[in-house]
Protein backbone atom coordinates (compact mmCIF):
# COMPACT_ATOMS: atom_id res chain seq x y z
CA UNK A 1 0.00 0.00 0.00
CA UNK A 2 1.08 3.20 -1.09
CA UNK A 3 2.92 5.54 2.11
CA UNK A 4 0.44 7.91 1.64
CA UNK A 5 -2.54 5.55 2.26
CA UNK A 6 -1.03 4.16 5.16
CA UNK A 7 -0.78 7.25 7.27
CA UNK A 8 -3.98 7.92 6.94
CA UNK A 9 -6.73 6.89 9.68
CA UNK A 10 -9.03 4.63 8.37
CA UNK A 11 -11.43 5.93 10.37
CA UNK A 12 -10.98 9.53 9.09
CA UNK A 13 -11.06 8.70 5.51
CA UNK A 14 -14.50 6.90 6.44
CA UNK A 15 -16.07 10.14 8.17
CA UNK A 16 -14.65 11.95 4.98
CA UNK A 17 -15.91 9.84 2.26
CA UNK A 18 -19.46 9.78 4.09
CA UNK A 19 -19.55 13.62 3.69
CA UNK A 20 -17.96 13.62 0.22
CA UNK A 21 -20.82 10.76 -0.68
CA UNK A 22 -23.92 12.71 1.08
CA UNK A 23 -23.26 15.86 -0.51
CA UNK A 24 -23.23 13.58 -4.01
CA UNK A 25 -25.94 11.71 -3.39
CA UNK A 26 -28.29 14.91 -2.24
CA UNK A 27 -28.06 16.54 -6.07
CA UNK A 28 -28.18 13.38 -7.79
CA UNK A 29 -31.31 12.63 -10.29
CA UNK A 30 -32.97 9.50 -8.85
CA UNK A 31 -35.77 9.78 -10.97
CA UNK A 32 -33.64 9.36 -14.13
CA UNK A 33 -35.41 6.43 -15.44
CA UNK A 34 -38.87 8.99 -16.02
CA UNK A 35 -36.51 11.09 -18.18
CA UNK A 36 -38.05 11.12 -22.29
CA UNK A 37 -34.87 12.10 -22.80
CA UNK A 38 -32.48 9.60 -23.88
CA UNK A 39 -29.30 12.10 -22.88
CA UNK A 40 -30.64 12.35 -19.35
CA UNK A 41 -31.34 8.67 -18.62
CA UNK A 42 -28.09 7.93 -19.74
CA UNK A 43 -26.31 10.87 -17.86
CA UNK A 44 -28.82 9.76 -14.83
CA UNK A 45 -27.87 5.75 -14.90
CA UNK A 46 -24.12 6.84 -14.98
CA UNK A 47 -24.38 9.09 -11.86
CA UNK A 48 -26.88 6.59 -10.06
CA UNK A 49 -24.18 3.78 -10.86
CA UNK A 50 -21.53 5.66 -9.93
CA UNK A 51 -22.65 6.47 -6.36
CA UNK A 52 -23.90 2.55 -5.94
CA UNK A 53 -19.99 1.92 -6.57
CA UNK A 54 -18.96 4.55 -4.13
CA UNK A 55 -21.48 3.44 -1.53
CA UNK A 56 -19.76 -0.52 -2.06
CA UNK A 57 -16.31 0.92 -1.46
CA UNK A 58 -17.60 2.31 1.73
CA UNK A 59 -19.19 -0.53 2.85
CA UNK A 60 -15.81 -2.34 2.66
CA UNK A 61 -14.69 -0.17 5.37
CA UNK A 62 -15.10 -1.12 9.11
CA UNK A 63 -18.45 -0.28 9.84
CA UNK A 64 -19.33 0.85 6.38
CA UNK A 65 -22.54 -0.71 5.59
CA UNK A 66 -24.28 0.96 8.27
CA UNK A 67 -23.21 4.15 7.25
CA UNK A 68 -23.70 3.12 3.61
CA UNK A 69 -27.03 2.03 4.78
CA UNK A 70 -27.74 5.40 6.76
CA UNK A 71 -26.90 7.41 3.50
CA UNK A 72 -29.39 6.01 1.03
CA UNK A 73 -32.14 6.32 3.57
CA UNK A 74 -31.24 9.97 3.69
CA UNK A 75 -31.24 10.58 0.32
CA UNK A 76 -33.14 8.08 -2.05
CA UNK A 77 -36.62 8.71 -2.26
CA UNK A 78 -38.73 5.28 -1.88
CA UNK A 79 -39.59 3.54 -4.89
CA UNK A 80 -37.16 5.41 -7.08
CA UNK A 81 -33.95 3.02 -7.12
CA UNK A 82 -33.61 -0.69 -5.57
CA UNK A 83 -31.37 -1.18 -2.51
CA UNK A 84 -28.15 -3.01 -3.10
CA UNK A 85 -28.62 -6.22 -2.33
CA UNK A 86 -25.75 -6.38 0.27
CA UNK A 87 -27.55 -4.14 2.37
CA UNK A 88 -29.96 -7.22 3.22
CA UNK A 89 -26.68 -9.69 3.24
CA UNK A 90 -23.37 -8.08 3.91
CA UNK A 91 -21.90 -11.52 3.48
CA UNK A 92 -22.83 -10.75 -0.54
CA UNK A 93 -19.34 -8.37 0.14
CA UNK A 94 -17.31 -10.94 0.53
CA UNK A 95 -18.68 -13.33 -2.35
CA UNK A 96 -18.00 -10.32 -4.90
CA UNK A 97 -15.55 -8.87 -6.80
CA UNK A 98 -15.03 -6.11 -9.17
CA UNK A 99 -18.25 -5.18 -7.87
CA UNK A 100 -20.70 -6.52 -9.88
CA UNK A 101 -18.99 -10.42 -10.13
CA UNK A 102 -19.55 -13.36 -8.13
CA UNK A 103 -16.59 -15.16 -7.73
CA UNK A 104 -17.80 -18.85 -8.56
CA UNK A 105 -19.51 -17.09 -11.59
CA UNK A 106 -16.42 -16.20 -13.18
CA UNK A 107 -15.30 -19.32 -15.36
CA UNK A 108 -18.82 -19.47 -16.81
CA UNK A 109 -19.22 -15.68 -17.42
CA UNK A 110 -16.20 -16.08 -19.48
CA UNK A 111 -17.70 -18.80 -21.88
CA UNK A 112 -20.70 -17.02 -21.78
CA UNK A 113 -18.51 -13.62 -22.91
CA UNK A 114 -16.77 -15.77 -25.90
CA UNK A 115 -19.75 -17.46 -26.87
CA UNK A 116 -21.19 -13.46 -27.81
CA UNK A 117 -18.32 -12.89 -29.17
CA UNK A 118 -18.44 -15.80 -31.58
CA UNK A 119 -21.94 -14.93 -32.39
CA UNK A 120 -20.83 -11.07 -33.76
CA UNK A 121 -22.10 -9.25 -30.39
CA UNK A 122 -19.45 -6.32 -29.13
CA UNK A 123 -21.17 -4.88 -26.63
CA UNK A 124 -23.29 -6.03 -22.97
CA UNK A 125 -26.34 -5.00 -21.10
CA UNK A 126 -26.19 -7.09 -17.82
CA UNK A 127 -28.14 -6.18 -14.38
CA UNK A 128 -27.17 -4.86 -11.82
CA UNK A 129 -28.01 -8.15 -9.17
CA UNK A 130 -25.17 -10.25 -9.14
CA UNK A 131 -26.80 -13.02 -7.50
CA UNK A 132 -28.44 -13.90 -10.81
CA UNK A 133 -26.53 -16.44 -13.31
CA UNK A 134 -24.28 -14.90 -16.00
CA UNK A 135 -26.85 -16.50 -18.73
CA UNK A 136 -29.74 -14.37 -16.39
CA UNK A 137 -28.07 -11.00 -16.21
CA UNK A 138 -25.73 -11.19 -19.63
CA UNK A 139 -27.16 -10.17 -23.22
CA UNK A 140 -24.93 -9.54 -26.37
CA UNK A 141 -25.75 -7.04 -29.00
CA UNK A 142 -23.54 -6.15 -31.55
CA UNK A 143 -24.35 -2.14 -31.86
CA UNK A 144 -23.87 -0.08 -28.32
CA UNK A 145 -26.66 1.86 -29.52
CA UNK A 146 -29.67 -1.64 -29.73
CA UNK A 147 -27.83 -2.27 -25.96
CA UNK A 148 -28.64 1.41 -24.44
CA UNK A 149 -32.15 0.95 -26.06
CA UNK A 150 -32.29 -2.37 -24.18
CA UNK A 151 -31.06 -1.17 -20.95
CA UNK A 152 -32.87 2.07 -20.75
CA UNK A 153 -36.35 -0.12 -21.71
CA UNK A 154 -35.24 -2.56 -19.35
CA UNK A 155 -34.31 -0.94 -16.00
CA UNK A 156 -36.92 -0.43 -13.46
CA UNK A 157 -36.69 0.41 -9.45
CA UNK A 158 -35.98 -3.10 -8.71
CA UNK A 159 -33.27 -3.85 -11.69
CA UNK A 160 -30.68 -1.61 -12.71
CA UNK A 161 -28.60 -2.78 -16.35
CA UNK A 162 -25.23 -1.26 -17.14
CA UNK A 163 -23.84 -1.18 -21.08
CA UNK A 164 -20.41 -1.94 -21.37
CA UNK A 165 -18.33 -3.72 -24.16
CA UNK A 166 -17.53 -7.45 -24.70
CA UNK A 167 -13.93 -6.89 -24.80
CA UNK A 168 -14.02 -4.52 -21.52
CA UNK A 169 -15.64 -7.07 -19.50
CA UNK A 170 -12.69 -9.65 -20.38
CA UNK A 171 -10.39 -7.39 -19.75
CA UNK A 172 -11.82 -6.20 -16.39
CA UNK A 173 -12.58 -9.71 -15.51
CA UNK A 174 -8.59 -10.59 -15.94
CA UNK A 175 -7.87 -8.11 -13.96
CA UNK A 176 -9.45 -8.46 -10.91
CA UNK A 177 -8.53 -12.06 -10.43
CA UNK A 178 -4.81 -11.14 -10.98
CA UNK A 179 -3.46 -12.36 -7.02
CA UNK A 180 -3.13 -9.59 -4.80
CA UNK A 181 -5.17 -7.31 -6.47
CA UNK A 182 -8.05 -6.35 -3.83
CA UNK A 183 -5.72 -6.87 -1.71
CA UNK A 184 -5.57 -2.95 -1.09
CA UNK A 185 -7.71 -1.87 -3.66
CA UNK A 186 -10.76 -0.85 -1.34
CA UNK A 187 -8.97 2.22 0.23
CA UNK A 188 -6.83 3.28 -2.36
CA UNK A 189 -10.20 3.21 -3.80
CA UNK A 190 -10.88 5.75 -1.15
CA UNK A 191 -7.88 7.62 -1.07
CA UNK A 192 -8.30 8.34 -4.79
CA UNK A 193 -10.94 10.46 -4.27
CA UNK A 194 -8.73 13.16 -2.17
CA UNK A 195 -6.19 12.99 -4.54
CA UNK A 196 -8.72 13.60 -7.47
CA UNK A 197 -9.38 17.03 -5.69
CA UNK A 198 -5.46 17.68 -4.81
CA UNK A 199 -6.91 17.53 -1.03
CA UNK A 200 -5.73 15.87 2.27
CA UNK A 201 -7.92 13.45 3.99
CA UNK A 202 -6.37 15.12 7.45
CA UNK A 203 -8.27 17.98 8.12
CA UNK A 204 -10.24 18.38 5.06
CA UNK A 205 -13.60 16.80 3.58
CA UNK A 206 -13.66 15.15 0.19
CA UNK A 207 -15.51 17.77 -2.53
CA UNK A 208 -15.93 18.11 -6.13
Amino acid sequence: MDKEVRMVNEQDLKEAFVSFLSRKMAKADWYFKYSDSSWEWNLGINEVEGIKQELKALSRLNGGVEEAIKLWEQHVPKYSVAKPPYFYDPNILNLEVGGCFMKDDIPKLREVLETMQRDGSRFVVFEGNPLLSPEERFIGFKGVLDAENFARQNTTPESGHIVYSVEGVQKYLQKITEPDFWKEHTLKEVMDKFQDTGKSPRGSELSR
